[in-house]
């Protein structure tokens, strides 16, 4: 390091998912000066927290960056926080042993250091706004679509948390009543279950199922979003069908988010909304088709050219933004 990068403010930032866990040593400019991702171990949440620590350890040990240099640790979750105690009061469904767990407190005592936890929706949208496409918007919704849907808003310059600390849970949105039949998940009917990278796949299978056209999808065992997506860009019928059907819904939800926030700008980001990208004039039709006009007439839609290393940013601006950051919307004392 030289002696300028010496003398930078360094935090962990650490984005923990059901799948993968990324943990990112990055500066007070939003640098990321060292990654590295892991499978997650979902033994048990104390084996997550042991994961993440030892992640950091290694990096600051391979930069020869002293743990007294750090600020802080920044966590991006999938649950709602709550901001005052540390703990977790709401988790997904696949995760129900972090339910009220003192996810700060296990932290705290395993990298002695301070913690700042954020709902992932919200770290991406601090991320977006610090780095990314947000940069000096005031009004903005950040829409992540992944393996399911989720999202973070920005309402007058500021990350808004909402009453309970869960603002921007855009999967829970409904379009059509006449969806809510077709589904048997505790989402059905919502927007993740027909846009997610889990509903994608479904779908799929049960369109060959159905339709009996040949397909390139036909004897794929281990089918993913993606391969859904190529198979669309490839011509191959059943994956466009499917993949209209998501631009379409994308398309509509967008509408009715900015119709009702009066929003500027809507950021596209995960693994499905990054694919979206060569399907983006088509869902700006559909969304300007349907946006109330004054608000249609400036809306941008832009996809994320933070990749996926939104949570670990936004969980580090966390950190350099301190401890005020975490006074507004907390989940225990109804702050808005």
């Amino acid at each position: 390091m030289n002696a300028r990068e010496v003398m930078q403010r360094i935090a962990i930032g650490v984005d923990i998912g059901g799948t993968k866990i990324d943990v990112a040593v990055v500066n007070e400019y939003g640098g990321i000066i060292s990654k590295l991702r892991e499978r997650t171990d979902m033994s048990t949440p104390q084996a997550v927290v042991k994961q993440a620590a030892r992640m950091a350890r290694v990096q600051l040990r391979d930069l020869r960056i002293p743990l007294e240099r750090v600020a802080g640790v920044g966590i991006c979750l999938p649950s709602v926080v709550d901001y005052c105690t540390g703990r977790l009061v709401w988790t997904p469904p696949h995760l129900p042993q972090w339910a009220r767990l003192p996810f700060r407190e296990l932290f705290e005592s395993e990298l002695r250091k301070p913690v700042y936890l954020q709902y992932d929706g919200h770290a991406c949208a601090l991320a977006e706004q610090w780095l990314g496409a947000c940069k000096g918007v005031s009004n903005a919704v950040v829409m992540i679509i992944g393996t399911g849907v989720g999202g973070g808003l920005i309402l007058n310059g500021e990350v808004y948390r909402g009453t309970n600390g869960i603002a921007g849970a855009i999967g829970w949105m409904v379009l059509d009543r006449n969806d809510l039949a077709e589904q048997d998940s505790t989402l059905r009917g919502c927007l993740e279950a027909q846009i997610s990278g889990t509903a994608i796949v479904q779908r799929a299978k049960g369109a060959l199922e159905k339709s009996g056209l040949r397909s390139i999808l036909s004897g794929d065992e281990s089918l993913t979003a993606s391969a859904v997506f190529d198979a669309a860009e490839a011509g191959d019928q059943v994956a466009e069908e499917i993949v209209e059907g998501v631009v379409a819904r994308v398309g509509a939800a967008i509408a009715s988010i900015v119709s009702l926030l009066d929003i500027e700008v809507i950021v596209l980001g995960g693994g499905v909304g990054r694919s979206l990208s060569v399907y983006l004039p088509k869902i700006k039709t559909v969304a300007r088709q349907y946006t109330q006009p004054i608000v249609a007439a400036n809306l941008e839609i832009k996809i994320t050219e933070l990749n996926d290393d939104m949570g670990v940013l936004g969980a580090a601006k966390a950190v350099f933004l301190g401890p005020g950051y975490g006074e507004h919307g907390m989940a225990s004392d109804n702050g808005g």
